[in-house]
């Protein structure tokens, strides 16, 4: 009987980085990682084309399933990201270095963007 090893997200829980640690003031990530294989990741951002795609094609890249994604204006500026995805097994990082890696992508975009 071949038994699942639990994915490299050791840290089970959250990781909520606060905006003054990002250089843009908009940026909000918050990852939270449960026992089932499932991350929930959210994330509150200065409203860009291109972003919510942007998020979706990192998360692809980090061998995550989304399962479920939504998108929301949040005033006129502004905008709500929040995905559920399934861990696999290729992921080899934790839910804080998850949530770093999204920042320093989404940074990188709406810097280049403006």
């Amino acid at each position: 009987m071949k038994t699942r090893q639990s994915p490299n997200l050791d840290d089970i829980g959250c990781c909520l980085y606060d905006k003054n640690e990002s250089t843009n003031p908009l940026l909000e990530i918050e990852a939270r990682a449960s026992n089932n294989n499932i991350v929930l990741i959210r994330i509150h951002s200065q409203k860009d084309q291109g972003l919510f795609q942007k998020v979706l094609n990192e998360i692809e890249k980090l061998h995550l399933t989304t399962l479920n994604c939504n998108t929301m204006p949040f005033g006129a500026n502004a905008m709500n990201i929040t995905i559920v995805a399934q861990i696999s097994d290729g992921l080899c990082m934790t839910v804080k270095d998850l949530a770093r890696h999204l920042r320093m992508v989404l940074e990188q975009f709406l810097c280049f963007s403006e």
